[in-house]
């Protein structure tokens, strides 16, 4: 009526007449009820889109799944690995990570064969080949799994390739299990080789009371064992727990990054075309601590450092001295007697 000129008439406002007892019946709706409206979840599930800088040009298929909904062909590229070839050093990452683990299973387990079976040294060294088919043949494994599966994605801080940096589930699957699992056997086995060695070093002492050279040769041993164990798993088991943490916790955190990025106003940087009225920022979720991040990146090279700084002892150096002998020089440094 407005658009024809015409106005409405006073006598028909709709503050005269009564919310009730007209012929249409009773108003019995809320006023302040406010229009019905999409749930804000259920909008980005439909609008929600994977910007340019993430998109995957190639014929593997990747995809990184944000608020239970698949972004098909996206994911984050491994800027650090531009000037290396893709293969062998990114599997070969992964693979030597599990692998460390599984050595230190191999490591109780020779420690348990020792103290609890009493097994002579030469009995484990002939398990030898056995061992390295374990220690190298379930990484292998697994690093095919995760090559079968596309798990491989950048870090998104260092910019390696390494396993489940945007996959929940690939990255509790293939590295949280295999870690915790070979901690905990590990432990299992230590302890058992720790109480065999306590009722050896109590038996000792109370029917060969006159030997304390070999009760101290004993004690000396456990502590060494104790202290590289608590110098590898205590690192291990707190990046183990980042691991976790990270796993439960990336989902939610991609969707609120990926949001936030699309809220911004330079949006088109990061590859973003939808509208910005799209993009729902979860309030409830808070962002990932740098600390979590800092801490597991501290714990994987302390472990490698402590390892190394073990086994540099002067049996290490003398044995790498008599290798370099014979490979340069082709011979070896153990004087020879001439008869």
């Amino acid at each position: 009526m407005n658009k024809f000129g015409f106005k409405w008439p006073p006598p028909l406002a709709c503050e005269l007449f009564p919310t009730d007892g007209m012929c249409v019946g009773e108003n019995r709706t809320d006023t302040s009820t406010e229009a019905p409206h999409a749930h804000p979840r259920a909008t980005m599930f439909t609008q929600m889109e994977c910007p340019h800088t993430m998109q995957v040009l190639s014929k593997s298929k990747y995809s990184l799944r944000v608020a239970n909904t698949t972004l098909e062909q996206c994911s984050l590229p491994c800027s650090a690995d531009n000037l290396v070839p893709m293969m062998p050093e990114q599997a070969c990452l992964s693979c030597v990570n599990v692998a460390s683990s599984v050595w230190w299973v191999v490591l109780c387990v020779a420690w348990f064969l020792a103290a609890n079976l009493k097994w002579a040294q030469e009995s484990i060294e002939g398990l030898s080949s056995y061992f390295h088919m374990l220690a190298w043949g379930i990484p292998a494994f697994l690093t095919i799994a995760v090559l079968v599966t596309n798990s491989i994605d950048g870090d998104l801080f260092t910019g390696i390739c390494s396993v489940g940096n945007l996959k929940p589930s690939a990255l509790f699957n293939f590295v949280f299990i295999p870690i915790f699992t070979c901690i905990a056997l590990g432990l299992l086995l230590l302890g058992c080789g720790i109480v065999s060695m306590l009722r050896i070093r109590r038996y000792i002492k109370f029917k060969h009371s006159d030997i304390d050279q070999n009760i101290r040769k004993l004690e000396k041993l456990m502590l060494r064992i104790c202290a590289f164990a608590f110098m590898y798993t205590l690192p291990t088991m707190v990046s183990a727990a980042c691991l976790a943490y990270e796993a439960f916790m990336m989902e939610s955190w991609m969707a609120n990054w990926l949001a936030m990025r699309c809220a911004r106003k330079d949006r088109a940087m990061f590859g973003f075309s939808l509208p910005r009225q799209t993009c729902v920022v979860h309030e409830n979720v808070r962002p990932p601590d740098l600390l979590i991040y800092f801490f597991k990146y501290l714990m994987q090279l302390v472990v490698g450092i402590t390892c190394a700084v073990w086994v540099c002892s002067s049996k290490t150096l003398n044995s790498y001295s008599q290798a370099y002998a014979r490979i340069v020089h082709g011979r070896s440094q153990v004087p020879t007697r001439v008869h």
